[in-house]
């Protein structure tokens, strides 16, 4: 059983995001941002669709980056969700600045696949 980030918790990380390099505040689909906030533990006929931390972590990285839910700071915002759902359950990110802002920008521009992030990221906690 894994601890997940609240959906109070992700928008309190874009906000502060904001406050630290600045952008255009606001949510701009509240519906999606629910949608992608449940989506690491979404099941399927009793199993889990995206089983492990490493796996969750990645489509919190994924979909937060990708679905554009806020009207700006989407990719600096799934980053925070991602290293705070990784300490939150006791296995922080070990990894420079560079090595996560290149597998960020690999995931979300599809450079990389899911599959890829998610070995990465076990690798890195």
């Amino acid at each position: 059983m894994y601890i997940q980030v609240t959906l109070e918790q992700i928008i309190m990380f874009h906000d502060f995001t904001l406050e630290q390099d600045g952008g255009l505040s606001g949510i701009k689909d509240y519906g999606h941002l629910e949608a992608i906030w449940d989506k690491p533990f979404h099941h399927y006929f009793g199993e889990e669709l995206y089983p492990g931390l490493a796996y969750k972590a990645a489509i919190y990285l994924e979909s937060i980056a990708q679905a554009h839910a806020f009207n700006d700071a989407n990719k600096r915002t799934a980053v925070l969700v991602m290293l705070a759902f990784l300490s939150m359950n006791g296995r922080p990110l070990r990894c420079s600045e560079k090595e996560l802002f290149d597998i960020t920008i690999a995931l979300v521009t599809r450079q990389i696949d899911i599959g890829i992030a998610t070995n990465w990221i076990a690798l890195n906690i």
